[in-house]
């Protein structure tokens, strides 16, 4: 046990002050306002993410969540044989394994990564079958009048219906694009190991399990390689950040309390994160009634940039914001910000304060902000690509690179905590003093001054 733990574990004696004080007043960063927050440790971390979610046993429907309806389920394995229909595999020579045989817990952990299928290589599938952006002409939603009242008079009742149900994948080809993102997490060295490839395997396996009882319920009946899984690209980077904080190398129980801690806060987190930013519909509906409503009232210049209108008032690119936000959003800002930022950002998302939707919303606008006099150095209409240029590739701004993730974190809970109060006008004025900040006038400076100010005064009246 590091020394920071200690001292962590003997300062905050409950959860609750571990959030108000440790986090949300930035006393573990030990942060003051322009200060560089002190780094974690992963220990130190990892305690922290297990005090705050395996503590709060409530999910966003209220129900107690159990570490029992949570746990680790052993990966099927399925024969590896060609698809029919593609001429390329025909001749392949194909090696059969077991067809229902199913990894024990020991097994599915010390196993060598899994070879993928010979052939076409296969990439993580589109996220949908029909364009999430593409317009009907209903209208008449309750959605569409506050979209219009925004300004996206053409976002329809088509979109906001779709649903992602022809999106799930069966067993097989789940398992094989697990194994190919997970290859290819390049987040850390430690996912090159077999053995680690294979646990965040299970983890992820069992994951999708859980997720595709919550999708269909009658998914309990059916046998695993008779069910439809829900994987997405992105879930395997959110789960590898997780890891790293809650991996133990020195438990070689059978059990592995740390893939179960891991398992059960990524669910946690999936919990509200996958219903809203990895359903087309649902993002949608979230910028036009959340995140654009919200960057209106806060900054009304950045808002006019993100959503030009042309001389006849319709948007220019209206979708265009959805390229960066789909990112920002999918990943929890993992390639925008450097990876402390992104660590304490997630400290604060994991207290479960805020509802995400809004605080997520509220953390996108205060880093935008960071780039207030860049962005506003773009006209909009003709210069949207190079905008879109600059939201894609923040990461080496100055301001982005300097960031004080704790102060951030402040404003941004506080902007939400108005948002849900409708003080407008508050957070207009707290966006404006973050932007332009008081400046504080150094005693002795000013007595120095006034010195001289009156050394000069005295000279000219002579």
């Amino acid at each position: 046990m590091s020394d920071l733990l200690q001292a962590v574990i003997h300062k905050y004696t409950n959860r609750d002050q571990l959030i108000q004080e440790g986090i949300w007043r930035g006393d573990i960063y030990g942060a003051v306002s322009g200060s560089t927050p002190k780094r974690l440790d992963r220990c130190t971390r990892g305690w922290i993410w297990r005090t705050l979610v395996l503590q709060s046993m409530e999910d966003t429907n209220n129900q107690t969540l159990n570490m029992k309806n949570v746990d680790l389920v052993p990966v099927p394995m399925v024969s590896v044989t060609s698809y029919s229909g593609t001429n390329l595999q025909e001749n392949l020579p194909v090696k059969p394994v077991h067809e229902h045989g199913y990894h024990s817990r020991v097994n599915s952990l010390e196993s060598p990564i899994r070879k993928l299928s010979q052939g076409i290589r296969k990439l993580t599938p589109k996220e949908t079958y029909t364009h999430p952006l593409r317009q009907s002409n209903q209208h008449g939603s309750n959605t569409n009048r506050r979209a219009e009242h925004l300004g996206f008079d053409n976002l329809t009742e088509n979109m906001e219906d779709m649903d992602d149900i022809n999106d799930g994948m069966i067993l097989k080809d789940t398992l094989e694009i697990i194994d190919l993102d997970l290859s290819r997490l390049i987040i850390d060295d430690i996912f090159r190991d077999p053995k680690i490839h294979a646990e965040m395997r299970q983890i992820m396996f069992s994951y999708l399990v859980h997720l595709s009882l919550q999708r269909n319920p009658i998914n309990s009946k059916l046998d695993l390689k008779d069910r439809k899984f829900y994987y997405k690209q992105g879930f395997h980077e959110l789960l590898g950040m997780l890891f790293l904080q809650l991996y133990d190398p020195t438990n070689n129980t059978a059990s592995k309390s740390y893939m179960r801690n891991t398992l059960f806060i990524f669910e946690r987190l999936m919990n509200q994160i996958e219903p809203t930013f990895y359903c087309e519909k649902s993002l949608i509906h979230w910028e036009s009634t959340i995140f654009a409503q919200m960057l209106k009232v806060c900054a009304p210049k950045l808002y006019k940039l993100f959503y030009s209108k042309d001389s006849h008032g319709k948007l220019i690119n209206k979708h265009s914001n959805m390229i960066w936000l789909i990112r920002w959003t999918r990943l929890l800002f993992m390639r925008e910000l450097p990876r402390e930022s992104v660590y304490i950002i997630w400290d604060h998302i994991l207290t479960f304060t805020f509802p995400l939707k809004t605080l997520i919303s509220s953390i996108i606008i205060m880093i935008i902000l960071q780039l207030n006099d860049i962005l506003l150095a773009c006209n909009g209409g003709d210069d949207m690509d190079d905008l879109m240029e600059i939201m894609l590739h923040i990461k080496d701004q100055p301001n982005i690179i300097n960031l004080n993730p704790v102060e951030l974190c402040k404003v941004a809970g506080n902007l939400t905590e108005m948002w849900h109060l409708e003080n407008y006008n508050d957070m207009k004025l707290m966006v404006d003093k973050y932007l332009n900040p008081i400046k504080r006038i150094d005693p002795h400076r000013k007595r120095m001054e006034d010195k001289l100010r009156l050394k000069v005064q005295q000279s000219l009246s002579r």
